[in-house]
């Protein structure tokens, strides 16, 4: 059974909008940031969720150059699963991979990256 949280009428907020930038969830541990995604995406058709600090090795996607296509192709080839712009992507506990967490920052602030043809993207940290 899914208890409502404060930040559900956020995070549904920018579900509906028409501009998927990346969204950061921040809050202390344990206070539902993951189970208010995965309710929200009982209302998306395609949802992907990778964990950083269940699968360490997952940081090597974010190596290299921050070209987006090349880390979300690196994504599509580990989850075996293509990612489209419908495709909800949560990546959990983003805060321990310091390059992920700058490639997020990186989509965030460009202006050059055509948002409407990128998955709608969730990121949690603390």
């Amino acid at each position: 059974m899914y208890i409502p949280r404060n930040i559900d009428s956020e995070v549904i907020r920018w579900a509906k909008s028409g501009r998927h930038k990346p969204l950061l969830l921040r809050g202390v541990r344990q206070c539902g940031k993951t189970t208010a995604v995965r309710n929200l995406a009982k209302s998306f058709g395609d949802y992907i969720e990778i964990n950083l600090e269940r699968e360490p090795d997952l940081c090597r996607v974010f190596e290299g150059d921050l070209d987006l296509k090349r880390i979300i192709n690196r994504i599509e080839l580990h989850v075996s699963k293509r990612i489209t712009p419908e495709t909800l992507l949560f990546i959990d506990e983003i805060q321990e991979c310091p390059r992920a967490v700058t490639a997020l920052l990186k989509l965030l602030y460009s202006t050059g990256i055509a948002v409407g043809q990128m998955p709608k993207l969730i990121t949690q940290s603390l």
